[in-house]
């Protein structure tokens, strides 16, 4: 597990939005936290009040921000990141679970992680349930033998050696609706013997999990974002791309507010470098502008990749539709996880999904 969490390219590198670009090493991101005051969070009355009080803290400045080491040392019980699409949530799990590897004097000798979602599909399809377990074949550990053993251990170390192992759940926003209830009470019996770190956007958070303490992931700092922007550059080969990137961002000040996205500011290097490759594809000056060029790669990438299946623009109608009906239809909308059975829902044919979207990166799988 630790030679996973070092050498592995997933835990190695964060994951590059468009084919064309290439991953950046996961050592040199870096995450501010912004910090919402412990005092404040319990008396919050639900989702829309957090997502007030983080915006009038961000208007009126009014933040902290806090080291990640100290942040580290100071969970107890279950504690969460909240963050925009975008904002590097699992990419900065991945990163602390990376650090807590490379610096054997830290508080947690063991760094565990879960995928929510996987956990779920993993439970709905037969798999036996528990986080523990489920978190132990992520590690590698398949053997139920072998399994067994560590459960044991696990158990030994809970309560009085909670200190030591450290629960990394990502992505609470992607769990559907129906699973949350369940999977909230299985979280609270884990916070019991273990710290706890969870991920999700402010809006799926659910406000009963009672957390002792969250952080909100904070924008790029502007020096961070030119930073990230040269480093992109230079790994693919054109540094001086970059500066074009740097000029482009002051001319257009609201772009560079979008910049501060990491998700965002790297389509916009892929975007720049593409631009010089690709007739008709500029840079663009608008947040639609962005979404637009994007998606038109994506497809234009599919399409030169399954010459067989490509996307025309009757596909591309049904995907838009499908993306629609799950932002504002759907139920429990806005839905992040879906199956078979939404895109017929909305309007699309059955073999939208495995034909067409699956091989497409229109997906994150």
């Amino acid at each position: 597990w630790p030679r996973r969490l070092l050498h592995d390219p997933w835990w190695a590198t964060a994951e590059a939005p468009l084919p064309h670009m290439s991953p950046l090493p996961l050592d040199e991101v870096w995450v501010d936290l912004q910090v919402v005051d412990p005092g404040e969070w319990p008396v919050l009355a639900g989702l829309e009040s957090l997502r007030s009080l983080l915006d009038q803290r961000y208007e009126e400045r009014r933040w902290q921000t806090e080291p990640l080491a100290l942040v580290l040392e100071r969970i107890s019980g279950v504690a969460a990141f909240i963050g925009p699409p975008g904002s590097g949530k699992t990419t900065l799990l991945k990163w602390i679970a990376r650090r807590l590897i490379q610096e054997p004097d830290s508080r947690y000798l063991l760094p565990l992680f879960v995928p929510l979602r996987r956990y779920v599909l993993w439970r709905r399809n037969g798999g036996e349930a528990g986080l523990l377990r489920f978190a132990l074949q992520e590690c590698g550990v398949r053997q139920p033998e072998q399994r067994s053993l560590w459960i044991q251990i696990l158990n030994e170390l809970a309560g009085t050696w909670r200190e030591r192992v450290l629960v990394l759940l990502d992505g609470w926003d992607e769990v559907p609706v129906e699973e949350r209830e369940s999977l909230l009470q299985e979280l609270r019996d884990l916070a019991y013997g273990f710290s706890v770190l969870v991920t999700s956007r402010p809006a799926a958070f659910p406000a009963r999990l009672a957390a002792s303490r969250v952080y909100e992931v904070s924008d790029l700092a502007p020096d961070s974002t030119d930073a990230l922007i040269r480093r992109w550059f230079r790994s693919a080969g054109d540094l001086g791309q970059a500066e074009a990137l740097l000029r482009h961002l002051d001319r257009y000040p609201d772009l560079r507010r979008l910049a501060r996205n990491p998700f965002l500011l790297t389509l916009l290097c892929g975007i720049g470098r593409e631009s010089q490759r690709r007739e008709g594809l500029d840079l663009p000056a608008t947040r639609a502008a962005l979404y637009e060029q994007t998606i038109r790669l994506i497809y234009v990438h599919h399409d030169e990749r399954y010459p067989e299946v490509p996307l025309g623009s009757d596909r591309q109608r049904q995907i838009e539709r499908l993306a629609l009906w799950l932002l504002d239809e759907a139920p429990g909308a806005p839905r992040f996880v879906f199956g078979p059975e939404d895109v017929v829902a909305s309007g699309g044919e059955p073999d939208l999904l495995p034909r067409y979207l699956k091989p497409s990166r229109l997906l994150g799988q």
